[in-house]
């Protein structure tokens, strides 16, 4: 994959709802570690493909299953009303990451294989629910869950855009998936 063709920004979460009186967002994160959102000193706030918003971070709590997040400039709970819904972004260079670790916007767009070179389809989404898994679209436009777990994946080559898979025996098939795809 090229690079420069990345988008620069990572989907981090979701803004949930308001918490509280003073401005505080409830929020899901798509991360592995709520950690990262208290290692960035700012965040943008995106609805649907218009310009993202820039927000300093003010604070990050845990609170139960969730994420409190106090952005500077959002005061009160109207305003923190009116980001209901929004996704939350940051700047794909200041998100800390590991060596090896790769972003979930990195596996979308990638082609899959099998170990023998049979084409399965290109990965379209990645969710989390509680495990990893990537919603893979065949040549006839058919989805395919596949659990993303390390016995299963062979080869992530992000960079190539290509991912080796050895998913478990009659899977594929559960999705009407042959050989001929």
């Amino acid at each position: 994959m090229n690079k420069g063709a990345r988008s620069r920004y990572l989907v981090l979460g979701r803004v949930r709802k308001p918490h509280g009186l003073k401005g505080e967002l409830s929020i899901t994160t798509y991360t592995d570690s709520p950690l990262i959102f208290k290692s960035l000193k700012r965040i943008f706030l995106q609805f649907d493909n218009r310009e993202p918003f820039e927000f300093k971070i003010f604070k990050i709590r845990e609170h139960g299953k969730f994420l409190l997040l106090k952005l500077k400039d959002i005061r009160d709970r109207d305003e923190a009303e009116r980001w209901r819904g929004a996704k939350i972004l940051a700047l794909r260079d200041e998100v800390p990451k590991e060596e090896d670790e790769v972003f979930f916007e990195d596996i979308i767009g990638c082609k899959v294989y099998l170990p023998d070179g049979t084409y399965v389809g290109v990965v379209k989404d990645v969710k989390r629910y509680p495990q990893e898994i990537w919603e893979i679209q065949d040549s006839d436009e058919n989805e395919i869950l596949f659990p993303a777990i390390d016995e299963f994946v062979i080869v992530l080559d992000v960079d190539n855009e290509k991912i080796i898979i050895d998913p478990p025996k009659g899977l594929l098939e559960i999705y009407g998936f042959s050989d001929s795809n």
